[in-house]
C-alpha cells in the first residue's frame, strides 16, 4: 500500500471513530425527554343537590363529565367546586390505577384537595369510584343506581 493510501485509509479510519464516540457520548448525555415527567390532572367534584349527582370537570379538561381522562403515569387532584367542603374518594380494593396499596384518598379539611399517587392503569380502561362524598353529601350517581353514569377516570396512553 503506497503512503498516500494509507493516509487516506487512516483518515477514514480516524474519522469513523470520532463520530462513533460523538454518537455514543451524545446519547449518554442527552437530558430526559419532557415525556417522562408526570403531571397531575385536577378534577373538581360539584354535588348538585336537586338530584344528589355529582359531576366531574377536569384540567386539562376532558370529554366527559363523568370519566376523566387520565394519561399513564400522572397523578390526581380532587378537590370540590364548593370551597368549604372536605372530598372523600374512594376506589374498590384492587381495583384503583394508583400504585399504593390503600384506594382511599380520605376526607381532606376544607380547601384541601386529595392527591393520589401515580396513576399506572390499562389504557382504555375504566376505574369506577367505589365512593365519593362532598362534604356530607354522598354522591348518588357513583355506582350507576337507577341508570345513572357511573362516575370515575379512564387510563390513557403516557403523554408523549
Amino acid at each position: 500500500m503506497t503512503s498516500r493510501q494509507s493516509r487516506f485509509t487512516l483518515a477514514v479510519f480516524l474519522s469513523l471513530v470520532v463520530m462513533l464516540l460523538s454518537c455514543f457520548l451524545m446519547g449518554q448525555t442527552t437530558a430526559p425527554s419532557a415525556a417522562s415527567k408526570a403531571a397531575t390532572v385536577n378534577i373538581t367534584v360539584t354535588y348538585h343537590a336537586d338530584t344528589h349527582y355529582c359531576t366531574q370537570t377536569s384540567k386539562p379538561p376532558s370529554a366527559s363529565a363523568y370519566l376523566i381522562d387520565v394519561p399513564n403515569n400522572n397523578y390526581v387532584s380532587w378537590v370540590s367546586a364548593a370551597a368549604n367542603d372536605p372530598i372523600d374518594v374512594e376506589f374498590a380494593p384492587g381495583s384503583s390505577p394508583f400504585y399504593e396499596a390503600n384506594s382511599n384518598y380520605g376526607l381532606k379539611a376544607p380547601k384541601g384537595p386529595v392527591q393520589s399517587g401515580q396513576a399506572n392503569g390499562t389504557p382504555g380502561k375504566n376505574y369506577y369510584y367505589q365512593s365519593l362524598m362532598v362534604g356530607a353529601n354522598k354522591c348518588a350517581n357513583v355506582n350507576g343506581v337507577g341508570g345513572a353514569q357511573q362516575l370515575g377516570i379512564v387510563m390513557r396512553p403516557p403523554t408523549p
